[in-house]
């Protein structure tokens, strides 16, 4: 057995997303004001926000309650959010016993995230110019 199987079958592979996501989202619901991490590489080459910029403090204010706030600074946000709830519903299904019909990301819903994603992006350069 090598290590890709023994990583697998020891159930750690299989609690670690769930874990990390949920870690994630706990993180953000507890910082009191929205984060400003790293610079975005893209940003600072092309000195236009990327496609993601603003995701994060995006889901913050999701998280926060301040949902017209999270639309003007990303909708990826509310896509990432409801991927990340979709995740943890079939992870809780799997174990809970009962069947959340839809458990993969569908390539429409990648599609979603992607569109979204560009129609801020082409916004942003717009407004920006």
């Amino acid at each position: 057995m090598n290590y890709r199987q023994a990583w697998f079958r020891s159930g750690f592979a299989a609690w670690a997303e769930p874990a990390l996501v949920a870690g994630g989202m706990l993180v953000l619901a507890l910082l009191p004001t929205a984060p400003h991490l790293i610079p975005c590489p893209f940003a600072l080459v092309s000195h236009a926000g990327c496609p993601t910029c603003g995701t994060t403090r995006s889901l913050w204010f999701i998280m926060h309650g301040h949902f017209s706030e999270a639309w003007q600074m990303n909708p990826l946000g509310y896509v990432c959010a409801g991927i990340f709830l979709l995740r943890l519903a079939c992870f809780a299904s799997a174990r809970l016993r009962f069947r959340v019909q839809k458990c993969r990301l569908e390539p429409a819903l990648l599609a979603v995230f992607l569109v979204a994603g560009l129609v801020h992006w082409i916004t942003v350069v717009i407004v920006t110019g």
